[in-house]
């Protein structure tokens, strides 16, 4: 399943032949692993299965980030109450967005 990186207003989606983060148990899967800097401001976004539901998905996600801001919660809450209208609630929805800062 894909994760997205939001930085400077700009979504760079990281595809990979895994699950994400947490969503598959025992040893029969190896992790994908990128190389990726971190700058103040950037969002990691990582979903279930049942937001990304297929391609059609990329390209909605995708425009939905490229044009939401806020606090993570507000982003999440934002992504959610989508893939909701577009998918109901047959499947998990969930949604992690990771801001990054540097302390001050």
């Amino acid at each position: 399943a894909p994760s997205y990186i939001k930085k400077d207003g700009s979504v760079t989606e990281l595809k990979s032949e895994t699950f994400s983060a947490g969503l598959s148990t025992g040893t029969d899967f190896s992790p994908s692993v990128a190389d990726i800097s971190f700058e103040d401001g950037t969002c990691a976004f990582i979903f279930s299965d049942g937001i990304v539901a297929g391609k059609e998905s990329e390209v909605w996600i995708s425009d939905l980030l490229t044009g939401i801001d806020g606090s993570t919660g507000e982003m999440s809450r934002k992504i959610l109450a989508e893939a909701e209208r577009r998918y109901g609630k047959s499947d998990d929805l969930t949604a992690i967005c990771v801001s990054f800062s540097t302390r001050k």
